[in-house]
């Protein structure tokens, strides 16, 4: 197992990372998903397998890097992030574009192995643990209050009412969305923890949520006076 990316280093690449992504709310999603990448690299499962830390560190920062142009341009709503599903071809653009970036703040085996694992982190069938990682870390932050976030940011571009954010947690718990999701998008069963912690979290937000909307608390509050 490899240590990180030293502190210096790591101001660099997150230097880079800003200029290249553009955008506050995609730094801030850049710098989740490499702190989570990091934790996920110091699992068991790679106690054993070599999994090269820097370069997990250097591609989370990247991952996201395909819709930056259109972030800039205002074709696409930054917050959304956590409710797209990484395509193949969303990680293609994404991996030309660290391979660019990463020329001058990472050596070359290390940028090499950043941008295969960006490339191929979308792929199910994909084997290479850095590339196992990223896809991992992606898809923990992308569960919990985030997804809300996201949620609300759509209806606002949609026209959409909140409650509608209601009716789709709801359908989704009547078909077991979030459990059969955890199970198959995440392979650790740390992560899969994590993930139904912050499902929880999420939850109960939905709940004040709908309660709200429907005047449930300040009519409770007014019942009990």
């Amino acid at each position: 197992m490899e240590t990180a990316i030293a502190t210096s280093g790591r101001i660099e690449l997150e230097k880079c990372a800003a200029g290249v992504l553009g955008h506050a709310v995609l730094l801030e999603r850049a710098r989740r998903v490499a702190a989570l990448g990091d934790w996920i690299a110091g699992f068991d499962a790679f106690r054993t397998i070599a999994c090269s830390r820097d370069a997990v560190s250097a591609a989370c920062f990247f991952v996201d890097s395909w819709c930056a142009a259109d972030v800039r341009a205002g074709r696409f709503d930054p917050y959304s992030l956590p409710i797209v599903t990484p395509t193949e071809q969303h990680a293609d653009a994404a991996a030309d574009v660290a391979a660019v970036a990463l020329g001058n703040v990472v050596d070359g085996v290390t940028g090499e192995l950043a941008v295969s694992s960006i490339r191929l982190s979308a792929s199910r069938a994909m084997r290479m643990p850095e590339a196992q990682v990223v896809a991992e870390a992606v898809g923990v932050d992308s569960i919990g209050p985030v997804w809300l976030s996201a949620q609300v940011s759509r209806c606002a571009t949609e026209g959409r009412p909140l409650v509608s954010i209601v009716h789709q947690w709801r359908r989704q718990q009547d078909y077991q969305y979030w459990p059969g999701r955890i199970e198959e998008t995440l392979r650790f069963e740390a992560s899969r923890a994590l993930a139904r912690q912050r499902l929880e979290v999420l939850g109960a937000q939905i709940n004040a949520l709908e309660t709200q909307l429907r005047g449930g608390d300040w009519l409770e509050a007014e019942s009990n006076r």
